[in-house]
């Protein structure tokens, strides 16, 4: 097992360096600084983001346009950040209006946003299908995303901003968010999180966070133990990149568009397919097969879809939530953000260690539904068992588990079958645990 670890140290690190060195080439770059820029947000205005403009608003851009009602709103957290948040309040051909519908907050992953949802066909996409399934839709954005930039009082060009993991997002912004739709609704809600959306809302309810307002959460390709986990992307991002890197760097943010594409460079992503045509010919491999250890298996992807998330949907991460998910990989636990000194971490917990999130705190009788595939390789099939097992005391009556075998990670979101194969059962699940319209209470 050592020799094993080292060499997957040794290639991982082999592999990042000539990236970087193709970065450098491909630039003319001699000045590490400028990668820093690069990687946070292009140089001195560069690559641009053309997705739609933040001032319209998610619903303008991606809701209304299909012909659905839509409402902004915006929710401050305690420690000042502010989330937008959208609702689709009926579907397209909603046979009673004035019937009160049950409320559904959907909270994408990471590195993206709530545009996520709304890139395949309006019968495949979440949101639009919730909403024509009769339920009340919101849409949360996780901050420092697109349309949750804003700050009572910080920037975000400043460090301090970015000062912030997932688990601030879930003791701070996904209570203030389940508390503003429940007030507004004047009900209990539905969550529905994919990826890191289903790490937040498991930190939270394990807290005793949420409990009170929800009627069920569901789980799609849930993110707790990343024991097993097997993306390359993700083992050299732990390996290799944000515990050295970014820390040499200086880094505070992640901004995957801005690698991607800098149109003044090297315009509609040349500088990508440049870097890793040329990282896959010196690996002895050839580019489909790098995408494939890059990315994940996905069996069934919408291309045109994903392709319009690559070109508009991308958006920066914090550096530290990034170094958080890395953590949970090296450790093999599910802890709060690990400072990596006693001093700091007695400063912000009481205690010279990061404390756990006990999994098994989540309230025995709160409707859970997982989902999850038998080829996600960054929700390992023995990592969701592993989670399951936390669960193992939750009422038999109040756990549903869903398993797709061809399914990956992002086919969840973007697979052009995904509302047959995960969707109309997910649904079936909630409306089970809905209040009857005579208040008879739970299915």
């Amino acid at each position: 097992m050592g020799s094993f670890m080292l060499i997957r140290w040794v290639v991982l690190r082999a592999c990042f360096i000539v990236l970087m060195a193709e970065l450098h080439l491909a630039l003319g770059l001699r000045d590490h600084l400028l990668i820093a820029d690069l990687l946070q947000g292009g140089v001195a205005g560069e690559g641009e983001d053309d997705g739609p403009p933040v001032w319209e608003g998610l619903c303008k851009a991606s809701v209304i346009p299909h012909g659905y009602k839509c409402d902004e709103f915006h929710v401050t957290s305690k420690d000042g950040y502010i989330s937008g948040l959208q609702r689709i309040p009926e579907g397209l051909s909603s046979g009673d209006v004035a019937k009160k519908k049950p409320p559904v907050l959907v909270q994408h992953g990471i590195l993206t946003d709530g545009m996520s949802w709304m890139m395949g066909s309006t019968k495949e996409s979440l949101v639009f299908a919730l909403a024509d399934s009769g339920f009340d839709v919101w849409i949360s954005n996780t901050r420092g995303s697109r349309f949750s930039k804003k700050h009572v009082s910080l920037d975000e060009s400043q460090p301090e901003y970015w000062n912030f993991s997932w688990d601030e997002v879930a003791e701070n912004d996904l209570p203030a968010i389940v508390d503003f739709v429940y007030n507004q609704t004047g009900q209990n809600l539905h969550y529905v999180g994919h990826s890191m959306g289903t790490t937040i809302a498991m930190a939270a309810l394990s807290e005793g966070l949420l409990v009170d307002k929800l009627s069920s959460a569901s789980f799609l390709s849930p993110i707790a133990y990343l024991t097993l986990m097997t993306n390359a992307a993700g083992i050299i991002a732990s390996d290799a990149f944000l515990g050295e890197l970014c820390e040499l760097l200086g880094l505070d943010q992640l901004d995957p568009s801005k690698i991607l594409a800098i149109p003044k460079l090297l315009p509609n992503g040349q500088l990508a397919t440049m870097l890793f045509n040329n990282v896959a010919k010196r690996l002895g491999i050839d580019l489909p097969a790098l995408e494939a250890k890059l990315i994940s298996q996905n069996c069934c992807l919408n291309s045109t879809a994903f392709q319009f998330y690559i070109d508009h949907a991308l958006q920066p991460a914090s550096v530290k939530t990034l170094v958080h998910f890395t953590q949970t990989l090296r450790n093999g636990v599910v802890k709060k953000y690990d400072y990596a000194s006693p001093d700091l971490n007695m400063k912000h917990y009481g205690k010279p260690e990061a404390p756990e999130y006990d999994l098994k705190n989540i309230s025995k009788s709160l409707p859970l539904f997982f989902s999850y595939g038998g080829n996600d390789d960054l929700s390992d099939v023995n990592d969701v068992n592993h989670l399951l097992d936390d669960l193992s005391t939750h009422h038999r009556d109040k756990i549903k588990t869903h398993f797709v075998p061809e399914f990956a990670h992002l086919d969840f979101v973007f697979a052009i079958n995904v509302k047959e194969k995960v969707y109309d059962t997910m649904f079936d699940f909630i409306r089970a645990h809905s209040l009857k319209p005579e208040g008879e209470g739970e299915g």
